[in-house]
């Protein structure tokens, strides 16, 4: 049995963020999210602040560590983020602006497959050409 932990922090002195406040404080580069199966550390994220005054955060440096993939640990991983984000009084979750195949096809199938109402940034090109494609953004409603 799997029993995923996540820890939200302070990078450099390890204090725990509980709130939007705690994260503009914090700054955008010195705070990482942690998952860890049963103990054992499998990724991580950064939440980053988009708008304090709208309560946007985005999603940045989203990965597994070598070895923990392809085991079901990246669903885990989002669904943290998504939960923390929530969790600290945010109102919506953007990703990153630059997804890779494996990233953009969570945010695009897997995380509606688990209820969250994804959407897609509007913009780009009215026919969406490899560019835009590669830069497209979703967002979830928390």
């Amino acid at each position: 049995m799997r029993k995923y932990t996540s820890i939200f922090a302070h990078a450099e002195d390890h204090h725990v963020i509980r709130t939007l406040q705690d994260l503009k404080k914090a700054g955008d580069y010195n705070t990482c999210l942690g998952l860890f199966c049963n103990g054992i550390p499998v990724g991580s994220a950064r939440i980053e602040m988009k708008s304090f005054k709208k309560k946007w955060v985005h999603t940045t440096s989203t990965g597994l560590y070598r070895g923990m993939r392809r085991k079901g640990h990246g669903i885990e991983l989002y669904r943290a983020l998504i939960e923390t984000a929530r969790n600290i009084g945010a109102a919506r979750i953007y990703s990153d602006d630059s997804l890779n195949k494996f990233s953009r096809r969570m945010w695009n199938t897997k995380l509606a497959r688990l209820g969250y109402e994804v959407k897609r940034v509007k913009g780009g090109c009215a026919t969406p050409c490899r560019h835009c494609r590669r830069r497209q953004r979703y967002y979830i409603d928390l």
